[in-house]
């Protein structure tokens, strides 16, 4: 992931996409130290790179009970900057919305930060 190759970050980012589609898998995604890890790849340059890993946590942030694991690695604070594209914006709005469907995580994912990331869609 410390390489410059693109190609490789989209094939990483496609992997953990294609991965986290099964249920089982989401929890092993959520769980994992290594998820913070992945998270470098939202710098990278590149808006299918990120869109693939916007998908990978919004199928994470299908199950309700894994939102406090997302909430320690996704950084929710960060998400204006990766709104430039559509397949992102809808990707990001896609993680929005099932991370509101809990609403033991309400307090902690409706902040004013949130707020204006949600008007910036």
């Amino acid at each position: 992931l410390n390489n410059g190759c693109v190609a490789c970050k989209r094939e990483v980012s496609s992997m953990l996409a294609l991965l986290s589609l099964n249920h089982e898998n989401k929890f092993d995604l959520a769980r994992s130290d290594e998820m913070k890890e992945f998270m470098c790849l939202l710098k990278v340059d590149d808006a299918h790179c990120i869109s693939l890993l916007c998908r990978c946590i919004g199928s994470i942030c299908e199950v309700n009970e894994l939102h406090p694991h997302v909430l320690n690695f996704f950084p929710l604070d960060d998400l204006p900057r990766l709104t430039a594209d559509p397949k992102v914006i809808k990707e990001v709005a896609r993680c929005y919305a099932n991370l509101c469907s809990n609403f033991d995580h309400h307090t902690s994912i409706v902040t004013p930060v949130m707020i204006k990331n949600l008007i910036a869609l």
